[in-house]
């Protein structure tokens, strides 16, 4: 026992640590919470995060996991996950913390080990398709009109890798469920596409 400076023998340091976390756990917080079920679309994301208590002269091991796989990389207090990194449907997203103190050499119950698991929904709406017909010295572009909503059209006359696509700001018209907007061709070529920011 500790008695006048002399310190902890290793059974009893290892017992005093179980005690410990017989009271407290090692996920101090989390956000958010993990009671409802996340909704993400495409690219949307939410940052799922953990508050690990940190033991004095010790580490703690985080890895997160999706579906009961190992994120590779993923060890940090936070993970972003957005709706294209998970199969569609609704997913498990966990997170296990284990206290790393050598103290404990045999954790049969694992207390020094505590977990979260959030629920979410991946939801890919598919991305609308572009269709382009030439008339004269115009161009008319047009896509559906369901599921469109907040997307953009730009357009460029050349492509690069660090090509600027400038917003088309031509009237959008609405026929037969398509949206259609006449541009005026400014070079031989022209490309357009649609993104939501």
């Amino acid at each position: 026992m500790n008695h006048l400076g002399v310190p902890f023998c290793e059974v009893c340091s290892e017992a005093l640590v179980k005690s410990m976390y017989g009271q407290i756990r090692p996920i101090e917080s989390f956000s958010p919470g993990t009671n409802t079920l996340i909704t993400l679309t495409n690219s949307s994301t939410t940052n799922l995060s953990v508050v690990s208590l940190m033991p004095s002269g010790g580490s703690v091991g985080i890895q997160w996991f999706t579906n009961d796989v190992p994120v590779p990389g993923a060890t940090s207090p936070s993970l972003m996950v957005s709706g294209f990194s998970l199969p569609p449907g609704t997913n498990q997203v966990k997170v296990e913390v284990v206290d790393m103190s050598s103290t404990v050499r045999t954790d049969p119950t694992l207390l020094l080990k505590d977990s979260r698991t959030w629920k979410v929904k991946a939801v890919v709406i598919p991305q609308p398709t572009l269709a382009a017909v030439r008339a004269g010295s115009r161009v008319i572009i047009s896509w559906p009109t369901n599921n469109t909503s907040g997307f953009l059209l730009e357009g460029t006359n050349y492509l690069a890798a660090t090509t600027a696509w400038p917003r088309v700001t031509n009237s959008t018209v609405v026929t037969n469920n398509q949206n259609t907007v006449t541009v005026d061709l400014l070079g031989p070529l022209r490309f357009f596409r649609l993104r939501k920011p």
